[in-house]
């Protein structure tokens, strides 16, 4: 919706009225399903998300799509650098040296009583870059590491403090994917790999943080089904009672002062955490 790259974006007026046409063919059709809007987090352009928010009769949760692809302060962004430790509450809240003008989460999650949802995310760690028009792709240094980079996303996204902070935070969606983008201005492309299921020790420490929240009562995994199934999409849309079921995965509201629940044929939640990365490209989950 916010985004240049996209010849349908940054197009507020005719975003809105389109969405509100979309809504209210759902609403007529298909009440149960919730309708989750979420702009692209603040690309460092002084645009604000107010222009493309459709109404509050027409939104049921909020979210955003945010990555680490370097500081947005950096000369360029084709280094391979840890995110802050409080990257993701800088984003949401509008705050410190990576955040944009806005605090979403006050502005649309807390403010108007609707559930807040990361519904794309993940960080990039750099393989190679290529300057514009040559096929030769360099290898990029590492840096400190791909598992240490990308959980330097994850651990701000999943840390206590942000979920404390954060109770309407309810659901977030990984953007299990690499490819080629361009970065400075098209001057050149990175090939970036946002996965966190492939690198062992990522997919290791990944999991081993999702059972760390599932133990303690503070995330619920979510169900896999095979790729037949016929289960269709569909999200509660109270802020206090949220759940979300879809074709590939499945998920129950936050559960206070009980035992995370395992999906059944799994001994441990870090057992169950590791099915889920190995079996799945996108994974939901809801706290």
């Amino acid at each position: 919706m916010n985004g240049s790259w996209m010849l349908y974006g940054v197009q507020a007026d005719a975003f809105k009225a389109t969405w509100i046409r979309m809504a209210n063919i759902m609403r007529s059709l298909a009440p149960n399903v919730a309708l989750v809007w979420s702009p692209n987090f603040d690309l460092g352009n002084g645009a604000t998300y107010d222009p493309y928010y459709p109404g509050d009769d027409y939104v049921d949760w909020v979210g955003l799509s945010a990555y680490w692809k370097g500081s947005k302060n950096a000369a360029t962004q084709d280094v391979n650098t840890q995110a802050p430790s409080d990257y993701f509450t800088q984003i949401v809240d509008g705050t410190g040296t990576e955040g944009g003008m806005v605090n979403f989460y006050t502005n649309y999650a807390s403010g108007k009583g609707k559930p807040f949802v990361l519904s794309e995310g993940g960080a990039a760690f750099i393989t190679c870059e290529e300057a514009s028009g040559s096929s030769n792709c360099v290898a990029t240094a590492v840096g400190d590491g791909q598992s240490t980079i990308e959980m330097s996303f994850w651990n701000s996204v999943l840390s206590d403090s942000f979920l404390s902070a954060h109770p309407l935070f309810k659901m977030f969606q990984i953007f299990e994917h690499k490819k080629f983008e361009e970065y400075n201005g098209g001057t050149g492309s990175v090939f970036r790999d946002y996965r966190v299921s492939v690198d062992g020790t990522t997919r290791d420490a990944f999991a081993a943080r999702v059972a760390t929240l599932a133990s303690a009562g503070k995330l619920v995994l979510g169900k896999a089904f095979t790729a037949s199934s016929s289960s269709s999409a569909s999200v509660t849309k109270s802020a206090t009672s949220a759940s979300v079921s879809t074709a590939s995965t499945s998920s129950s509201s936050k559960t206070t002062g009980a035992a995370a629940s395992v999906r059944p044929g799994f001994t441990s939640s870090a057992a169950a955490a590791a099915f889920v990365l190995a079996s799945l490209g996108a994974v939901l989950f809801t706290f």
